[in-house]
């Protein structure tokens, strides 16, 4: 060994000792403090992910210190940095793509490279969040970059004009140009001008709401939707209940007060302090209130409001600044809307409020022949569309349409997607106050209103193309009012069926003896039709005497006579192992298949009666949306 390598040793030793003192401190003073959320999916990697914002801010502020350079400056050259030294292993030629510059705001545009170039493409154009005063098409390159390649479309990210070095309306005025432009010149792009979508994560879904209404106030072509992911959609309130729970754990180290004070001060152009904020002693007991009044929830706590506003909070409860608290007429008009939403995240609450609010603007509760009806359509359409009519379960004793809501709500959404747009539910009266017939009365009234009297101004649906949903009770309501269609000469009557029913007792208004049910109210003839479970033996005589308004056909449609069955529709059949109902659902697509009818039956071996409406929250059961899926799926297939 030489001399001159004998000296590099030391060199090379001290080198490595200072990148593991430096590598240790990170870990230590970066990694290892930061608090996870819950029980958040891939712990370690949000560690370091936060971790590692963590220390480019820190860095980035200490910069600004010594240099004067501003740390957003610095933050901003850090991210984009990473756009020219990546190595896209990625991309394997899928995905072609350009920068180029529309009406003076850059963007860069991806295009599927198996795209027709005769072929009119849908678009998605993408505004990237990061608070207004970072982020870029280069930080969020490989996010649009995949959306091109999973979705098959174009897409166009845009390049807005950061804050602080300009305020709102500018990042807005960007995006705008950049959308009109490319709407009025659809052909230069080779894109469906009916076919445009816009996107945004986090402040980015703050101007892809705003966009969209502009371009629509303009009436230009009708954005086909609008894709939220994570939105940031009001700047009033920071004491909502993902504020509240989330603020603590300060998200990727970006999501903490100081630099959301930031991004409302220098979005908004405004002087408010971190106390003021996330204490809401900018706003006025009035503020508050007209804050909860508009996204229709009862006033929370209230004990940290001062007598009078901030002179910048009335900036703030601007529609275009806080989209979330636009007024009902311009959300009803709004698009086809997809958000996504994260549970570890101060914005949940957002995109909650937003979420429900454009709910309840599907929702209209009306009447049809002075009986209850809630119509669940997709808002902005005013064509006749197909109609389910659905009869809610319950032992006709109970349940109602808000009891359902979540069920209707989930089948009109999905169903919105693929073939009809209007969900029709209504309160048939219950028993025992209004025994048998009066809730089929109702239910028969309304079913016959839509097939031979509707008033299309009003309802807005195709009778041609109706469809009865039920389930448990419903069931039972469905099959009798469907067979009295029978005799009548009405074309296209659907019948969609789940969860079979055949009798009650509440529901007559008389009490059933016990010994019917070990089948002695049954003579041999009725038997026929439970066969080959039940016996051959005549029943007790003085019981089927008892027993005749049970066996009414109009009670128990599995009675129902073989030729009345044959002149039935395409029927869907959803049945459960674990429930006493379960055979009557074989019995009757047997007797239904006998009679040359179209049936499906999807029948789930491992679970309960009622189980299709647990779709959300913490009782949430993932059987129920694959019944869900399978009830679409037939519709889809069937209308």
């Amino acid at each position: 060994m030489t001399y001159q390598n004998k000296s590099c040793v030391p060199s090379l030793r001290s080198f490595l000792f200072i990148i593991t003192v430096i590598f240790a401190f990170f870990i230590t003073h970066y990694i290892i403090p930061v608090r996870v959320p819950g029980s958040m999916i891939h712990p370690i990697k949000y560690k370091i992910i936060t971790g590692t914002f963590a220390f480019v801010l820190d860095f980035s502020q200490i910069f600004e210190s010594i240099i004067g350079i501003p740390y957003y400056k610095t933050l901003n050259t850090i991210v984009d940095s990473f756009d020219q030294i990546k190595i896209r292993s990625f991309d394997h030629g899928q995905v072609l793509y350009h920068d180029q510059y529309i009406e003076d705001v850059l963007v860069r545009i991806y295009t599927p490279s198996n795209m027709s170039k005769t072929f009119l493409s849908p678009v998605i154009i993408f505004f990237h969040g990061g608070g207004f005063f970072f982020g870029s098409i280069y930080s969020h390159d490989t996010m649009t970059y995949h959306m091109s390649m999973y979705s098959g479309a174009k897409v166009i990210s845009v390049n807005y004009r950061l804050t602080p070095n300009v305020h709102y309306p500018i990042p807005i005025e960007d995006s705008v140009k950049v959308v009109r432009y490319v709407m009025d010149n659809y052909q230069e792009f080779s894109i469906d001008p009916k076919q445009v979508f816009l996107c945004g994560d986090s402040a980015g879904g703050n101007i892809a709401v705003v966009v969209e209404r502009q371009i629509r106030h303009e009436q230009k072509s009708i954005i086909r939707g609008v894709i939220l992911l994570y939105p940031l959609l009001q700047l009033v309130n920071f004491r909502l209940p993902s504020y509240l729970t989330n603020s603590p754990y300060n998200i990727l180290s970006l999501l903490r007060e100081d630099i959301l004070t930031q991004v409302t001060n220098f979005y908004v152009n405004t002087s408010f302090a971190k106390n003021e904020l996330f204490q809401n002693q900018h706003l006025s007991s009035d503020d508050y209130n007209y804050f909860y009044s508009k996204v229709n929830l009862p006033i929370a706590n209230n004990d940290h409001l001062v007598e009078k506003s901030h002179p910048d909070t009335w900036k703030l409860f601007n529609e275009n600044i806080s989209p979330l608290l636009a007024d009902d007429k311009i959300l009803h008009n709004s698009p086809s809307t997809f958000i996504g939403a994260c549970t570890y995240d101060v914005l949940l609450s957002d995109a909650q409020l937003y979420f429900e609010r454009l709910q309840k603007l599907n929702i209209v509760d009306t009447s049809i022949e002075n009986i209850a009806v809630r119509i669940v359509r997709l808002l902005n359409d005013h064509n006749n569309l197909p109609a389910i009519v659905y009869f809610y379960g319950g032992e006709f004793y109970m349940g109602s349409v808000d009891t359902y809501n979540a069920l209707t709500s989930t089948l009109s959404r999905l169903a919105n997607i693929v073939i009809f747009r209007s969900k029709i539910l209504f309160s048939y009266r219950l028993a025992p106050e209004y025994p048998f017939p009066t809730g089929l009365e109702d239910c028969y009234t309304v079913a016959k209103y839509l097939l031979e009297y509707q008033d299309s101004k009003k309802l807005h649906i195709d009778p041609t193309q109706i469809t009865l949903a039920d389930d448990s009770a419903g069931g039972s309501l469905a099959a009798i009012i469907t067979m009295h269609f029978t005799t009548q000469s009405v074309e296209y009557f659907k019948f969609l069926y789940y969860t079979s029913y055949h009798k009650l007792s509440v529901y007559l208004n008389e009490t059933i003896n016990k010994s019917q049910y070990n089948n002695n109210h049954t003579s041999v003839e009725q038997k026929r039709q439970y066969q080959p479970i039940t016996d051959d033996h005549e029943g007790d005589p003085s019981l089927i005497e008892k027993a005749k308004k049970a066996l009414n056909p109009e009670v128990s449609p599995l009675l129902v006579h073989d030729e009345q069955l044959d002149k039935l529709p395409s029927t869907h059949i959803l049945s459960v192992g674990h429930d006493r109902l379960r055979d009557e659902a074989f019995i009757y697509e047997g007797r239904l298949k006998r009679a040359g009818v179209q049936v499906v039956h999807h029948h789930y071996e491992n679970t309960f009666h009622g189980s299709i409406t647990f779709l959300y929250g913490s009782l949430a059961l993932d059987i129920a949306r694959e019944m869900v899926q399978d009830i679409v799926e037939y519709i889809k297939e069937n209308l």
